[in-house]
């Protein structure tokens, strides 16, 4: 019995003892995690979650860890326990989510973005990261038009945050290492980061060597910018002052930014940014082009998210307060590595705006009303890993971005960036004297959107870059001559690296423009035949007018006399003389040509009757011999004669010597040889005055003679063309 008992108490010391080793792990676990001791945590996180593998909050603690080190699938290992446990917190769903997209996993991406977004109505960040996912399709468009490659200099570390410098670069590495300090980072692992400088260009450097020796810190010293003349320099720093035990590794402090100048061919001692702070983060520091104002990244007071973008502006006494980017930018994720081009494009990395996964580097551009919502810069710039660091030069067809791409997520890698393109050359001269035309002005219009505008230089010519696989108009124009217009296809524009050359010639010679149009209606009349003889040397042109009636001749001589002749079906031609002599510089001769057409429906000419006659007069006579003649011309064309009265007699009799009218014309056009079937008599008796002369009823008009003979008419109306 007195053994069972001792059995009894040694299995309650021994449990006793495991919980008390448990608690003594996930407390040495979290307290390295809260140090960002990212590196030392993850070992102890394994042994407690192999102990207990039901406690959550260690399994997310777990993922931050692997997160923060870029490991990403084991990452989303961890993240995928907590989001999936019961009673599952948001923020588990969330990590979960963006690890997910990390790794290129957009369909169950969304599906988990999802659930956070319901139950997190508020989170713009989660209505940026849905649509970016249900359109992430929009992303990869342009991964064509640009190429990127690996600089010859990376290391298996890390490299990150070029700054162009002198004759190459100046980047961020642990990987090499530097005659400043030695030691470990205990967020990584890894050498402390330090600067170095390469000669080169594209992806081909010199053997770095260390930058700021004499004058770097102990710990962590990035992400370096420079004003355009190269004598003011901002670098990012971090440094420890103090220790939590002696077993412990030196606490991380809070990032700050410095300041060095260029003294005599030698950098100064560096000095603290005057908003530094052991409260905040102050870091990856940007210049605009004349170095008025400063964009960094921080989490100070104000701050939306996790690191927001700042501005300063410089003023004569320093830097003005810092000023929020504001929502339009900065996100509840982080903001960072700002840079500015030359043409004050602020490009930036963000975890919290639409995107591929992980950073994606965005571009903004600042105006009188706020700064643009940023654009995802897409694909091959972005990449489900992180992407960030960007830089361009002055042309903004080249730079260097940073990645991890290549390390499943673990070190950074700096990419060079290009613009594929084909090298266009065009040449602009006069098209009668060869003579080259400088400052004519081009615009390339690539796929119906501007993409250019040039000028000739002295010798006429110009240059271009344009992408392969799109078509381009090239419009040219200059003063004194007619514009041209060359369309180059997409099948001519074919590979990177490529050049072609384009002759325009312009000419100043004086065109003929105008437009054939119905006299009788005003309308344009289509396929009408026009002809240009030139008098002088008896020479003629041809060409027919469009569908909206419009024709041109190009080329006209100077000091010449011309004569246009326009003619269509059912019409009469019709003439124009005219003339270019003494004509100076570019003319365009604007010469409009209407037609007498004959329509359906169309009145020809009325015919008229003396007063209670039905008998054809010698006036009628010579109308009706007119009508004889368009008759024969026109064998198609059937009519309408429609005989009339005046008021005068009653309205029986009028309607019979209307129609004895009609009948008389009919039997006229009969007796000179067009055919009876060809026309249609009609008496239409008193009924259809032109004018308000009226005989019977209440309204008794008096009328004069004249206004008589008006209504005793026979209308002749076209009623069928065939």
């Amino acid at each position: 019995m007195k053994t069972i008992h001792l059995v009894f108490a040694w299995l309650i010391i021994f449990c006793m003892s495991i919980i008390i080793n448990s608690c003594k792990l996930i407390d040495k676990a979290n307290m390295k995690y809260h140090d960002l001791a990212y590196s030392q945590a993850i070992p102890i996180y394994k042994k407690v979650l192999a102990k207990d593998s039901t406690n959550f909050d260690a399994w997310s603690k777990f993922g931050d860890c692997y997160k923060a080190n870029n490991q990403t699938l084991l990452a989303e290992e961890c993240y995928a326990k907590v989001a999936q446990s019961p009673n599952s917190k948001n923020i588990y769903k969330l990590n979960y989510a963006e690890m997910l997209m990390g790794n290129q996993k957009y369909p169950e991406a969304l599906h988990w973005m999802n659930q956070y977004a319901e139950n997190e109505t508020a989170d713009q960040r989660a209505k940026e990261r849905l649509f970016g996912l249900s359109h992430i399709e929009s992303f990869f468009t342009e991964k064509d038009n640009y190429k990127i490659k690996k600089i010859n200099i990376n290391t298996s570390e890390a490299d990150f945050g070029p700054a162009f410098y002198k004759e190459g670069i100046i980047f961020t590495s642990s990987g090499y290492d530097s005659k400043s300090k030695s030691g470990k980072h205990s967020w990584t692992g890894k050498k402390y980061y330090s600067l170095f400088y390469a000669i080169g260009k594209d992806t081909t450097f010199k053997a770095p060597v260390t930058f700021l020796e004499g004058i770097e810190g102990k710990y962590n010293n990035s992400s370096l910018c420079f004003n355009r003349q190269g004598t003011e320099m901002i670098l990012t720093r971090n440094s420890a002052e103090k220790k939590n035990s002696e077993e412990d590794e030196d606490v991380v402090l809070k990032l700050k930014l410095y300041f060095s100048y260029l003294v005599n061919g030698k950098w100064s001692v560096v000095v603290p940014f005057q908003y530094n702070s052991d409260e905040y983060s102050c870091a990856h520091a940007a210049l605009n082009k004349d170095g008025s104002k400063l964009y960094f990244s921080s989490d100070m007071t104000g701050t939306l998210g996790g690191m927001d973008l700042w501005v300063c502006n410089r003023t004569s006494s320093g830097w003005s307060a810092p000023k929020n980017l504001g929502s339009q930018i900065n996100t509840l994720g982080n903001e960072v590595f700002p840079s500015v081009a030359d043409d004050g494009t602020v490009y930036f990395s963000s975890n919290g705006h639409e995107g591929i996964g992980g950073l994606d580097l965005y571009s903004t551009v600042d105006s009188a009303d706020g700064f643009a919502r940023p654009k995802n810069l897409g694909a091959p710039f972005n990449s489900s890993d992180d992407d960030f660091g960007l830089i361009y030069d002055s042309t903004q067809t080249k730079g260097y971005f940073s990645s991890n791409r290549t390390h499943q997520g673990y070190n950074d890698d700096i990419f060079c960036i290009q613009k594929f393109s084909v090298k266009l050359k065009g040449l602009v001269a006069d098209k009668n004297t060869n003579q080259f035309l400088a400052a004519a002005n081009i615009r390339i219009v690539q796929d119906d959107v501007d993409a250019a505008n040039k000028k000739t230089d002295d010798d006429g010519s110009f240059t271009s870059d344009l992408l392969p696989n799109k078509n381009y108009l090239i419009i040219t124009e200059k003063e004194n001559y007619q514009p041209d217009t060359l369309r180059l296809l997409a099948s001519e524009i074919k590979s990177s690296g490529d050049s072609m050359t384009v002759q325009i010639g312009l000419n100043n010679d004086i065109a003929m423009i105008g437009k054939i149009t119905n006299e009788a209606v005003g309308s344009a009349i289509e396929n009408s035949p026009v002809l240009l003889i030139d008098l002088d040397r008896n020479d003629t042109l041809k060409t027919v007018s469009d569908k909206d009636g419009n024709y041109k001749f190009d080329k006209l001589r100077r000091d010449t006399r011309y004569r246009v002749i326009a003619e269509g079906t059912l019409c009469d031609s019709k003439s124009i003389d005219t003339s270019t002599v003494s004509i100076s510089g570019i003319t365009t001769l604007h010469i409009d040509i209407p037609l007498y057409c004959l329509t359906a429906n169309m009145i020809l000419k009325n015919i008229y009757y003396d007063l209670d006659k039905a008998n054809i007069r010698p006036d009628a006579a010579k109308e009706l011999d007119k009508l004889v003649d368009l008759l024969k011309k026109y064998p198609n064309i059937k009519i309408e004669l429609g005989s009339h009265t005046d008021c005068r007699a009653s309205i029986a009799y009028n309607l019979g010597l209307s129609k004895r009218r009609a009948e008389s014309a009919v039997y006229y056009l009969e007796k000179n040889g067009i055919s009876r079937r060809r026309l249609i008599a009609i008496g239409y008796g008193e009924s259809k005055p032109v004018n308000k002369c009226e005989c019977e009823g209440d309204h008794l008009v008096a009328c004069t003679e004249e206004e008589h003979q008006l209504n005793r008419r026979t209308e002749i109306k076209i009623i069928s063309i065939e």
